[in-house]
């Protein structure tokens, strides 16, 4: 399960743009028909892409909690930033996995 809830960002005095993303993680196993927590200890990628789609970052990070604050930094205007941006890893809600970036 990953999720990426917000995306603020905001345009630096050097013309770039700094992206704070608030996401979230977990890990479950499946045995049976029940599922399980797992202990979460992975690399996951975590990217911010431009209005055409085109990535601007793709990061791997080791994710150990459940929430993550991920900061960028990005030479073009960002439109979505998130977990898993290139869907991966198994996901039962790959929807998520992008927000649109709040450029205010």
């Amino acid at each position: 399960m990953k999720t990426a809830p917000t995306a603020p960002a905001r345009r630096r005095p050097d013309g770039k743009y700094e992206v704070t993303l608030h996401a979230s993680a977990g890990k479950v196993r499946v045995g049976g028909a029940a599922e399980h927590d797992a202990a979460l200890a992975d690399y996951i990628e975590f990217g911010v892409d431009d209005r055409d789609g085109k990535p601007l970052v793709r990061e791997r990070r080791l994710v150990r909690e459940r929430h993550q604050d991920v900061r960028f930094v990005v030479d073009a205007p960002p439109a979505r930033a998130g977990i898993d941006p290139d869907h991966k890893l198994i996901d039962k809600k790959p929807t998520d996995n992008m927000v649109p970036v709040d450029s205010r």
